[in-house]
This record gives structure tokens, C-alpha cells and sequence, in this order.
């Protein structure tokens, strides 16, 4: 099971990645470098609710009635559940919509930062249910492939 481990130290963000065994328990040591220093510490674990690698091409992908190359990746989630997808092509300027239960859009993101063709959401899902996020070109030529992570 991947997990992604987030902290702080002295005002740092701190990433960690690691795989753990999916059963038994686990013990996390934190110590410091010097002798004596102190200070508080924040652990945040999490697993990935989904991870796909996958390629935006005319052989996997369906068109959409604008003729976007697109794929649908899905998901069990929950109301209020806070998520955080990511989605990264070296490319293809990535496009990601996410859909609820319905089929309808919740959101969607074009470029995570101005200059980046990298998008990404955070979100609280409004229901119960299979969720759907939309991988696709922002542009119709675009193809290639790409990582969608949902933490």
C-alpha cells in the first residue's frame, strides 16, 4: 500500500513516499540531528485513493462530441470527503474535469499554475457515490502520457 507521508520541520514541508505492508502495525521514530533541540512535530498519512499511468493516444482514448481525445478514470468516494487530484504530462497541456455520480462536472482545471501545463483540484465531494475524473488535451491535437494521482 503507497502511502504519502506530509510534515513540517522548523517551518519545511517534509514529502515522504514509502510502500507499507497492508496488514500489521507500524511505529514511527522522530528524532533530531543535535542534542537537546525540541520543538513540535506534524505527521499527515495518507494513501492514494487512486494512481494511474496511463497514455492519452487514438488506440485507448474515446472522443468527446468536440473531438477531444479523453479517458475516465473512476472512484468510490464520499460526501464531504476532502481530495486532492494531480495530473501531470510532459506531453500533451493536461485538461481534468471531475464528475459526480450523475455524470455531471463538479469541477474542472486547465493549468495548476500560469505557465504550467500541469493541472490539479482540491475538493469536497458534495455526494456518495462513483466519481469520475476526465483526463484530456487541453488542446485536440494533444496526446501522450500522463500520471493521475488522488490523494
Amino acid at each position: 500500500m503507497s502511502k504519502a507521508l506530509n510534515s513540517k520541520l522548523n517551518g519545511n514541508d517534509i514529502k515522504i513516499s514509502l510502500t507499507l505492508r497492508q496488514n500489521g502495525g507500524y511505529k514511527l521514530w522522530v528524532t533530531s540531528q543535535k542534542p537537546n533541540q525540541v520543538g513540535e512535530y506534524n505527521l499527515k498519512a495518507s494513501s492514494f485513493i487512486l494512481r494511474k499511468t496511463d497514455v492519452l493516444d487514438f488506440f485507448n482514448s474515446r472522443r468527446d462530441s468536440k473531438g477531444y481525445l479523453y479517458q475516465d478514470h473512476c472512484f468510490s468516494g464520499y460526501k464531504g470527503q476532502p481530495i486532492t487530484i494531480t495530473l501531470v504530462s510532459p506531453n500533451f497541456d493536461a485538461f481534468l474535469q471531475l464528475l459526480n455520480p450523475a455524470k455531471q462536472l463538479v469541477e474542472e482545471n486547465d493549468d495548476e499554475l500560469e505557465g504550467n501545463q500541469d493541472s490539479s483540484l482540491a475538493v469536497n465531494l458534495p455526494d456518495d457515490g462513483e466519481y469520475c475524473i476526465r483526463v484530456r488535451a487541453a488542446r485536440r491535437q494533444g496526446r501522450g502520457w500522463y500520471v493521475l494521482k488522488v490523494l
